[in-house]
């Protein structure tokens, strides 16, 4: 696969055990992958309910965006589901169960390595059935102060991504990227999720990051970082990723050129949301009836 633009739907054919503890509830957590017949999509169960009381994985389902992405029913909640939701997405697996026996996915090491490597020794089942790509033809943006997201038309998807933290020695990164499969594995699914020495007291007090440390999360502190970054630039490439995981509630590829600053889990969901509503009732490659409040800002 040349990019992210996905063609036929695809779930895997074995079933894959992994665990681990969960970055805000630092409660260890077992899953199973478990393959899923065409159309499904991606599905979260609890051990507990088993398939009475599935979650699925797309924008209706987000019932939180505080630090993380949380999927949530009647029943139960899953939190922080995004790496896993962009591992999916840079494989090209659409259909698949996610079998959970707590109520948050492993942190593994902070980024979506360890995730996508579980994959490497599985064989994928490929369905006749194609994928119906989003491919946008009018420019569609939300904003929000120095938030911003934009996607362009382009004939292949990629990203432009700004961070800005005038406060902190880390300053202004900046990182542009094809989303080719072989560059996202390379250059942003090994970009660990980072935070800032002087907000972990705030967070523990606020029951977050509760199992957070220097081996899942680049640490920042006033004038250096904790631990050894992959990257010189680590913490914008982690913010692709966490963009990837959650445009993928979508369902369907974009094929778009993003330009995003300063975004996070909540912007992104609102732009997510956005595209929806307007292609969610369209054919593929007819020129949406944009309303005129949709062009403006959000």
């Amino acid at each position: 696969m040349s990019n992210l633009n996905i063609t036929s739907r695809k779930t895997i054919e074995d079933v894959i055990y992994t665990e681990g503890i969960g970055i805000h509830s630092g409660d260890l957590a077992k899953i199973r992958l478990l393959p899923a017949n065409v159309d499904s999509g991606i599905i979260f169960i609890n051990k507990k309910y088993g398939m009475k009381s599935p979650i699925k994985g797309n924008v209706e389902s987000i019932v939180d965006t505080t630090f993380a992405i949380t999927l949530g029913n009647s029943k139960w909640k899953v939190a922080t589901v995004e790496h896993l939701m962009a591992s999916l997405l840079i494989l090209g697996v659409t259909d698949v169960i996610i079998e959970i026996d707590g109520d948050e996915m492993p942190i593994f090491d902070g980024s979506a390595k360890p995730i996508i490597e579980l994959f490497n020794e599985k064989r994928f089942h490929h369905f006749e059935k194609e994928v119906n790509p989003i491919k946008i033809i009018n420019p569609i943006w939300v904003m929000d102060g120095e938030k911003l997201i934009i996607a362009l038309p382009s004939e292949e998807p990629r990203i432009s991504y700004t961070i800005n933290y005038e406060q902190s020695f880390v300053q202004t990164q900046y990182a542009h990227f094809p989303l080719s499969q072989d560059v996202v594995l390379k250059e942003i699914a090994p970009a660990r999720t980072y935070g800032f020495e002087k907000d972990v007291e705030y967070l523990h007090r606020c029951s977050y990051a509760l199992g957070g440390s220097l081996n899942n999360a680049l640490v920042i502190s006033d004038d250096s970082y904790l631990n050894q970054p992959r990257f010189v630039d680590e913490c914008v490439r982690h913010k692709v990723l966490d963009f990837l995981g959650d445009i993928a509630f979508i369902g369907r590829p974009l094929v778009a050129y993003f330009i995003v600053c300063m975004s996070g889990h909540t912007f992104d969901v609102s732009f997510a949301k956005k595209i929806v509503d307007i292609y969610s009732n369209i054919e593929v490659g007819t020129i949406p009836d944009i309303p005129f409040k949709a062009k403006k800002k959000v």
